[in-house]
């Protein structure tokens, strides 16, 4: 009797482990499921995130490539102020060409004059 009881409560030890042992992989499926879970969410977090970031590095882009169409149009804009400034001042270094040359053309006319009435005097003085 005392065999048999042993024998029974040996039994019902075994089935506690058993039961025990079943709800541990239970438990255990049920972490693997939170971690996969955990890690499901994670994943999709970073993918959120990643996408964000490609969405701004695309919206970069295209202000980039904005900036620097805007940025040739303003270079262009400045190569004709240069040049236009160029042109007027080229205008005015001619226009003080031109009143230089009728300067020196009026004196050289006095120039002439001059000499003229000099080469007159003197003639005047030594036919005398």
């Amino acid at each position: 009797e005392l065999l048999n009881e042993k024998e029974q409560e040996n039994q019902e030890l075994r089935q506690r482990i058993n039961l025990l042992e079943s709800q541990n992989v239970m438990v255990s499926g049920d972490d693997d499921d939170v971690i996969m879970k955990a890690v499901e969410d994670r994943v999709k977090q970073w993918k959120d995130v990643f996408k964000a970031k490609d969405d701004e590095i695309d919206d970069l882009k295209r202000k980039l490539i904005s900036l620097h169409d805007k940025l040739q149009i303003y270079s262009m804009d400045d190569q004709k102020a240069d040049v236009t400034a160029l042109n007027k001042a080229v205008a005015e270094k001619d226009q003080q060409i031109l009143m230089l040359r009728k300067k020196v053309e009026e004196a050289t006319n006095d120039l002439i004059k001059q000499t003229d009435a000099l080469d007159r005097m003197r003639s005047d003085y030594t036919g005398t």
